[in-house]
């Protein structure tokens, strides 16, 4: 786990990316709003699936399927909103530690790590940085240090300032908050937005098919279509834990 220290941020599309793509689309990462956040860790990498399948072992839960992808340190994927919310519980019950997952608003401050730019190392995407897929959507790329169709073994890519791993492509990241259309009425403490439409969760970070566009800190990869029962290999999660 990683320290994330207490602070304020400007959370949502900082340089509207939103509008000027998407004009007759919901403001999905508007308005921008000063979020206050307390000091919290989160987790270095995204969870593996050797980590989940020691879970899979201990509880006798349903083994997540991996596509032929690939297990050990790659990202678990297939896994549900509600799978991961269960893990976190099972982790804090036999560690004796509080873990859970991030809020959107402390998973977007601990990714953006001090920065105000699309991507934490900059305003422009490169696959030095993160496992992504081709500059338009969508497809998977091999290119620079992205050798990876599919999901990369965690930490092959630098880290944020924070310290934190793959905060961007890879596989999309399952937050604690309900789907919400837009940041109208959303909470500025850190805290989990709870109300909204809670059959759907919000997933941020983008996937190692998405295009330039679709690995920005601001993005929110929450659809109607993916409700909490169903499972796709391209969204995981890491966890948080409380100081």
């Amino acid at each position: 786990m990683v320290d994330i220290p207490a602070g304020s941020f400007q959370m949502g599309d900082l340089n509207g990316y939103n509008k000027k793509h998407y004009p007759n689309d919901p403001n999905f990462e508007l308005p921008v709003h000063e979020v206050t956040i307390k000091a919290f860790k989160m987790s270095k990498y995204e969870t593996t699936f050797a980590e989940y399948d020691a879970y899979v072992t201990a509880t006798g839960k349903p083994r997540p399927n991996d596509l032929g992808i690939g297990r050990g340190s790659r990202p678990v994927g297939n896994v549900t909103w509600q799978e991961a919310t269960d893990y976190a519980a099972w982790l804090s019950q036999k560690t004796g530690k509080k873990y859970r997952l991030a809020s959107e608003s402390e998973w977007q401050y601990a990714a953006r790590a001090g920065t105000t730019t699309e991507y934490y190392w900059g305003n422009v995407a490169s696959h030095d940085f993160a496992n992504y897929g081709t500059e338009t959507c969508c497809a998977e790329h091999i290119s620079g240090a992205d050798q990876w169709l599919q999901s990369a073994p965690v930490g092959k890519f630098p880290a944020n300032a924070y310290g934190l791993y793959d905060m961007l492509g890879n596989v999309s990241e399952y937050v604690q908050d309900c789907f919400n259309e837009n940041y109208i009425g959303a909470p500025t403490n850190g805290a989990p937005w709870l109300t909204g439409n809670c059959n759907i969760h919000v997933s941020l970070g983008g996937q190692w098919h998405n295009d330039v566009e679709g690995i920005r800190v601001s993005l929110r990869n929450a659809h109607p279509v993916i409700p909490t029962i169903v499972r796709d290999i391209n969204f995981g999660f890491r966890l948080a834990q409380d100081n």
